[in-house]
């Protein structure tokens, strides 16, 4: 095996798997391996994330650049800074990585023309550059100006090519935040995802030289939970994000990790980061101005005592109704449960999904989604992901998924392509259902989970096998005299922070944990069985709720699941039906065509006019009566002859209904209470 494929392996801490090797991939929280690491016919590393990470993050996630993936020579500098090797002899990264590193050799090998080079390149003051020489804060690797990595002693170095990439050397060495100043002292600290932001702002700023300040650069967006335990205790912390996507969820990472009280300066919209800024001709007192101006974006909770569930549950109503003109008190009762039900889905065999509808667009569906993203655990906002990238990173992550524009996967006919989708949806719901593929070079089985918290938001409905287990939330268009507030994320954020760190310490009480786990609650017997499932978890978080909330949810929940006739299946609905035409007129048996007659005369949305109305009027009862007949026969219902009025007409027993009506349409007949 090559060097390259071998030292991602160690790396790695790889497995072997057929010809290759299996590893938990760097660039995602991975419970289960699903990075592959095989070697190409070139000798080139070969990497796939079977999770959908690309290479070029989890190259960036180990330190390294796609350059890292071929057999490549890596000599140690001599003390100008040249790379030398003997004469006929290759040191490969294996060999290098068995070396001890020599930094104080990189940094003897920075003169004071490599000193002015750097403060040219970067716009930093010749007073910072020799400190950071002096500090042995920087030095020179293969010619490229490099930085110590290692808490205490220096075990490695982080050097930047001219392209801009950056590596790290000695192989092995993990990447670990960059630290100016005594965290000890510190009474503010700055932090920084990029190293040359770090510098800038200390030179411009000048506060390198005050002992209470300190600066840590993560050296990336997805390395803040190296931060975890570094920061010291009592310190004002202030994140300087750069203006991306990167950034903001480096910024949002900073507070789930660093466990501290977390404020963020704005770098003005034209500049990318602290560094461009500053290359533009930002001043001291420029730089000032954010940092004393600085906006509190993470505030940690406070110690655990003892949460009000039922407090927590009534913030998360008044969240939703700020930005959400909902049709009815009960549907924000039963979306404050989903959200806490996530963050407690372990305890539980099902999960409910959310299923989030209007009529037309501009109905408050995104919206819901954007408060939905602010407080359910481990939010994954999708549109239209494919059946493999769905069932990888469910079963990976768990997340709660937030599905948009859902009514593009069931209309359009059948469509192979969505079909698989279709029937992860259909299954999902339940903790035992997995999707079996065939994984690796050797083609194994491999089972991946597909159970997680689901909200589905789309125009329309959602076929019979997926409705049956939602809990239905039907928004309409909000009229010109219903007020909300205006949705501005960074406000709503702040607000829903406080109820996140509330729901993470409550989900985090073993004891409401098995509490739930072991809970029976009672349902109420006008929910059928598939509805008693899904609200299960529901009901039996709310009986951890004091006051009212028990008696609302369940309210809530009858209202929510048992529609009116509008959200039943056509078959129910014809059951419905005629069950009213029976008891209105009071007789144990009707003749085909009385029924017929009975049911277009009905006032409803039905499509009973539409099929038959047209064969009455053209005494066409032959073909009603057997369209109405294949309709009834899958429940056993079967029409029989019978004497009426001095003739033999064919028709239907109520006796034959009975039994039907009682197991299809418990709505209005006998219930079972269910414990």
């Amino acid at each position: 095996m090559s060097a390259p494929v071998e030292n991602l392996a160690q790396r790695l801490n790889a497995k072997r798997s057929g010809k290759g090797w299996i590893a938990k991939c760097p660039a995602h929280d991975d419970r289960e391996p699903s990075l592959s690491i095989n070697e190409g016919a070139d000798g080139r590393a070969l990497l796939k994330c079977h999770a959908g990470c690309a290479t070029n993050d989890v190259l960036a996630a180990l330190g390294m650049t796609p350059r890292d993936l071929f057999q490549v020579k890596y000599p140690q500098p001599n003390e100008n800074g040249a790379a030398v090797a003997r004469a006929g002899q290759t040191t490969t990264r294996k060999e290098e990585s068995k070396q001890s590193f020599d930094w104080q050799r990189c940094v003897s090998a920075l003169k004071a023309k490599d000193l002015v080079r750097l403060g040219n390149e970067r716009w930093y003051s010749r007073a910072f550059c020799s400190w950071l020489h002096e500090k042995k804060l920087v030095g020179l690797y293969n010619g490229n100006f490099a930085f110590p990595v290692g808490n205490g002693a220096v075990i490695g170095t982080h050097y930047c090519l001219e392209d801009g990439s950056w590596r790290y050397t000695p192989t092995g060495t993990k990447t670990a935040p960059l630290v100016i100043g005594d965290l000890a002292k510190a009474k503010q600290v700055h932090l920084c995802e990029s190293q040359w932001d770090l510098l800038a702002l200390a030179d411009r700023t000048d506060l390198y030289r005050n002992e209470y300040h300190a600066f840590i650069a993560t050296r990336g967006a997805s390395n803040v939970a190296l931060l975890k335990g570094l920061l010291p205790t009592g310190a004002s912390v202030l994140a300087w994000p750069q203006n991306d996507a990167a950034g903001q969820n480096w910024l949002s990472d900073l507070g789930a990790h660093t466990g501290t009280a977390l404020a963020k300066a704005v770098t003005p919209a034209p500049y990318k980061d602290v560094n461009d800024w500053t290359k533009a001709g930002a001043s001291a007192e420029e730089l000032y101005r954010p940092l004393w101006r600085n906006e509190v974006v993470y505030e940690p909770p406070k110690p655990f005592t003892t949460v009000d569930l039922a407090s927590l549950l009534n913030a998360i109503v008044a969240f939703l109704q700020r930005y959400i003109v909902f049709q009815n008190p009960e549907q924000p009762v039963a979306i404050a449960l989903w959200v806490v039900h996530t963050w407690v889905l372990d305890a539980f065999t099902y999960s409910p999904y959310l299923h989030i509808a209007s009529p037309e667009k501009q109905c408050g569906k995104t919206r819901l989604l954007d408060c939905l993203e602010l407080l359910a655990a481990k939010p994954w906002r999708a549109i239209l992901p494919s059946e493999a990238v769905l069932f990888r990173k469910i079963d990976v992550d768990r997340p709660a998924l937030l599905l948009d524009e859902v009514d593009a996967i069931f209309t359009n006919g059948k469509d192979d392509r969505k079909e698989p989708l279709r029937a992860l949806l259909n299954n999902g719901f339940s903790r035992s259902a997995t999707v079996p593929r065939c994984v690796g070079p050797n083609f194994q089985i491999q089972d991946f989970q597909v159970f997680c918290a689901k909200a589905l938001a789309g125009i329309g409905k959602l076929p019979d096998t997926v409705r049956d287990r939602s809990v239905p939330i039907q928004l309409v268009r909000r009229s010109r005299d219903e007020k909300v507030e205006r949705f501005r994320k960074r406000e709503a954020e702040k607000e829903a922070m406080s109820i996140r760190s509330e729901l993470e310490a409550w989900s985090q009480k073993t004891s409401n944990i098995d509490t739930l786990r072991d809970a029976r609650p009672s349902v109420p017997d006008e929910l059928s069985d598939r509805q008693a499932d899904i609200c299960e978890p529901l009901l039996a978080i709310t009986d951890l709720a004091s006051g009212e909330w028990p008696e609302r949810a369940r309210g809530a929940l009858i209202k929510l699941c048992c529609q009116s006739d509008e959200d039943e299946s056509t078959g129910v609905k014809l059951l419905s039906h005629i069950r009213d035409v029976f008891n209105e007129t009071q007789t144990d048996r009707l003749s085909t065509k009385e029924i017929l007659e009975a049911l277009v005369a009905l006032e409803t949305d039905a499509p009973w006019a539409e099929w038959w109305e047209q064969d009455l009027k053209n005494e066409n009862i032959k073909s009603a009566g057997a369209k109405l007949a294949r309709k009834l026969k899958r429940y056993g219902i079967k029409a029989k002859p019978f004497w009426v009025s001095g003739e033999t007409a064919r028709g239907y027993f109520r006796e034959e209904f009975e039994q039907v009506w009682k197991r299809f349409c418990p709505c209005s007949g006998e219930r079972d209470v269910r414990m």
